[in-house]
């Protein structure tokens, strides 16, 4: 059986020492002050899929300019305008979108008017969970109460609503960036690394996996650890519910004895086979959903 496994920490192009220092962003209100923990790392890294809105305008001859790459990354000032209806997908590919204290997301829009801005989340680009209206001045977003719990998401969708108010030179939102307070690291880890198949008892490459952890943790400074056990759907649901319980519970104990790790909390849950992120009717997407993923938490 081919063995892999996957991390998903730290981007190639920031230092450790970078991503150890959190970043403060100037809001949109004079007295604002936006605390982004994972410091550049925080903001969305890449377009996924874009429709340009209505009553977009170009130069003279030209057709209206859509660049969302303007998006991402720090906020700059240079503004994607989305046109009367339009949409943007942004995907951050460094670290994922958690339900932490406080508010979790920030929208920066530039110009005069504040366009209301419909925000949703993903987990897998496809299906999203509407978290609500951004509009006037505020800016933030809290998931509190509004997204399962323990569910990280990659992808966040902005799409301008109203039509009533939307015209002028800059018709709808106009976008400069989407940070992220309620960040974390997001390690990945197939079962079949970890683990022979249907126990829980970590195997001597799965330890030699785990202890890769300690430097991703390290380049963090402070941080608290977050362990989530997954299965297929193959067997029972009480069986599986349980088997994932047991290897969260495994990774935890070990994870807890590291030299490296002393002092950092870590905590775990098992999910069984209710939170896939392939279909279970293939072999390939069992072994996706077969898998151990641990949040890597800043803490202040």
């Amino acid at each position: 059986m081919r063995r892999h496994l996957v991390f998903f920490v730290l981007p190639a192009c920031l230092s450790a020492v970078a991503l150890a220092e959190p970043l403060v962003v100037q809001g949109r209100k004079k007295e604002q002050q936006i605390v982004f923990p994972l410091g550049p790392a925080s903001f969305a890294d890449r377009v996924v899929s874009t429709k340009p809105g209505a009553k977009l305008k170009g130069k003279k001859g030209q057709p209206p300019a859509f660049d969302a790459e303007v998006t991402l990354g720090l906020p700059d000032k240079k503004a994607l305008t989305l046109g009367c209806g339009g949409s943007v997908t942004l995907e951050f590919t460094d670290n994922v979108v958690v339900d932490l204290p406080g508010n979790d997301l920030y929208v920066f829009e530039e110009g005069p008017d504040v366009e209301p801005t419909l925000v949703e989340l993903s987990v897998d680009g496809t299906t999203f969970v509407e978290l609500g209206r951004i509009e006037g001045g505020t800016r933030e977003v809290d998931l509190a109460g509004k997204v399962p719990e323990d569910t990280f998401f990659h992808f966040v969708r902005l799409t301008d609503v109203d039509a009533r108010r939307c015209g002028g030179q800059y018709p709808g939102a106009d976008l400069d960036a989407v940070g992220v307070m309620g960040a974390a690291f997001q390690l990945q880890l197939s079962a079949e690394v970890l683990f022979d198949t249907g126990k829980a008892q970590l195997r001597p490459d799965g330890e030699a996996a785990l202890r890769e952890v300690v430097g991703k943790v390290q380049a963090l400074g402070k941080a608290k650890l977050r362990v989530l056990g997954h299965t297929d759907a193959q067997g029972t649901s009480a069986a599986n519910s349980k088997l994932s319980e047991a290897r969260a519970q495994s990774v935890v104990r070990f994870l807890s004895g590291l030299s490296g790790l002393e002092g950092v909390p870590v905590d775990g849950k098992g999910y069984g086979e209710t939170r896939p992120v392939a279909l279970n009717d293939t072999a390939e997407g069992r072994q996706k959903n077969r898998r151990v993923e641990v949040l890597v938490i800043p803490v202040p």
